[in-house]
């Protein structure tokens, strides 16, 4: 069973999202830790929530891409 290079494709774009998106996840958390007010605070937050919902929205859409790869290719 070797993959094809759309699943190894779509498998590398999945896993580079989600080096790019933790790290930010751990900036926007500490930027809100070291805040000097609270509009700051709220404002790294609040991007904190957008940033971490895009993850989830990538995480699920790319495991269920790979899914339906995997399915189409099995016998």
């Amino acid at each position: 069973m070797s993959k094809t290079g759309i699943e190894k494709s779509a498998k590398l774009f999945w896993l580079v999202g989600c080096c790019i998106w933790v790290p930010m996840i751990l900036v926007l958390w500490w930027h809100g830790y070291e805040a000097q007010t609270a509009a700051q605070a709220s404002l790294s937050i609040t991007r904190l929530g957008v940033v971490s919902g895009i993850g989830v929205i990538w995480s699920v859409v790319g495991a269920a891409w790979l899914a339906k790869l995997r399915k189409t290719r099995s016998p």
